[in-house]
């Protein structure tokens, strides 16, 4: 039973809802579909992702753990190895030069080696054919690829193409290589255009499917995590570790490092191999991120390719991501919550008092996004429609202000020419 004198207050507010005229809520609705569009084509165009990539760890802080990478270790090729050892700063990387490091990394046992490493055809549209200069070298990765992958398993990278019609993946040297039964797995690095999310799949041209590069590492090891991860077609949202939680090596400690030393720090691991040289010229590591191969501005800042596979594996492995909350939930989230706003902003109270009933509903729906983070496995990602009101009821309260102004200013000087008239 309501009590009488809320009941009388609910009618009131009611009489001040409807006394906004059909004008005003017409402007609501067209304000929600316009936003909710926006908000659509803003996802789609990654406008201000920065700015979401900036809010992303809150929700991480928000359910903080002790939590650290604990099967994936990085080998990086960075300044050092590249520019002033064996490879010589050339491009295409030198294979031999990859054949020994992978077989350094052999003796240290892993779980698995994953190159991630562009080994595509120098002339595509020749299919897999590699340049003379190169084929022995060539020969002799693929000859250790092969060998190795009878030890444990070995993910190549790949690159998914663009053509009418769909996805293709684009010829790589170790195409059509007869590794004899080896656990060779191919994933694609193209990473999504939203970088919170993993991708998992990718449908090619016709009726294939493929791997992405994390997929392909979690694939021999817990198959079961990519069905928890989501189904074809959804990109779960990953949690992300800093580069400095990350075991790492560079590629001449694994090279020049003590064996039995570097098998107590990586055997049962998950090796990941990347670049992390700067393009141009020697500069350091010390000298920052900047220019450097591979970058990417991540929820985690600028970090290497590398590096955002290592936290995709990481999270798929460990239940570390969450789906997205379905759109037809999430777009009548954000119509409740922005027809709510409109209706704060309709009744008649301080501006103090709407602000801080508005400022209400945001730390609601962040609760929500955090609930549904971290018992549910969603991820609410609110944004532009209660935005999009938001600004414009407030440039409307500002409008309906300076005009109660203006119209008080008016009346006073009136009132004060007639004070100052001479009477007759």
């Amino acid at each position: 039973m309501i009590p009488v004198g809320r009941r009388e207050r609910l009618k009131a507010s009611l009489r001040e809802l409807r006394g906004k005229g059909l004008r005003y809520w017409l402007k609501v609705i067209l304000l929600l579909v316009v936003g909710t569009w926006v908000g659509d084509w803003v996802g789609e165009k990654n406008l201000w992702i920065d700015l979401r990539y900036r809010i992303y760890p809150v929700f991480q802080a928000l359910a903080p753990d002790d939590d650290y990478p604990r099967r994936t270790a990085l080998v990086i090729i960075d300044d050092d190895d590249y520019w002033k050892s064996e490879p010589a700063a050339r491009s295409p990387l030198k294979r031999d030069y990859l054949a020994r490091l992978i077989r350094a990394l052999d003796a240290a046992d892993p779980r698995v080696i994953a190159l991630d490493i562009d080994l595509r055809s120098p002339i595509p549209e020749e299919g897999t054919a590699e340049l003379p200069e190169y084929r022995a070298e060539t020969e002799e990765l693929l000859k250790t690829i092969k060998d190795v992958s009878h030890r444990r398993p070995i993910v190549l990278a790949s690159f998914l193409a663009r053509e009418e019609g769909g996805y293709v993946l684009a010829p790589n040297v170790y195409d059509h290589y007869d590794f004899a039964g080896g656990r060779i797995l191919e994933g694609f690095t193209t990473l999504p255009r939203d970088l919170r999310q993993a991708a998992l799949y990718a449908a090619l041209k016709g009726d294939g499917r493929a791997d992405s590069f994390a997929a392909a590492v979690v694939r021999p090891l817990d198959e079961r995590a990519l069905g928890y991860a989501g189904g074809e077609g959804e990109l779960p949202y990953s949690t992300y570790y800093h580069t400095k939680d990350f075991p790492r090596r560079s590629a001449r400690q694994i090279l020049q490092g003590n064996p039995t030393a570097l098998r107590e720090e990586l055997s049962d691991k998950i090796v990941l191999v990347g670049g992390g040289w700067h393009k141009s010229f020697y500069r350091g590591e010390n000298s920052g991120d900047e220019d450097k191969v591979d970058l990417y501005f991540t929820p985690a800042g600028n970090i290497q390719g590398v590096y955002i596979h290592a936290n995709y594996v990481e999270a798929l492995l460990n239940h570390r991501v969450r789906k997205p909350l379905w759109g037809g939930v999430a777009t009548l989230i954000d119509v409740m919550c922005s027809l709510i706003m409109a209706a704060i902003f309709a009744l008649e109270m301080p501006l103090r008092s709407k602000l801080a009933r508005v400022l209400s509903l945001c730390l609601l729906l962040i609760i929500l996004s955090y609930f549904l983070w971290q018992n549910l496995g969603f991820f609410f990602d609110f944004f532009i429609p209660v935005v999009f009101l938001g600004a414009h009821t407030l440039l409307e309260e500002w409008r309906e202000s300076r005009s109660e102004v203006r119209r008080l200013r008016s009346n006073l000087q009136e009132l004060e020419a007639s004070m100052h008239a001479p009477r007759t």
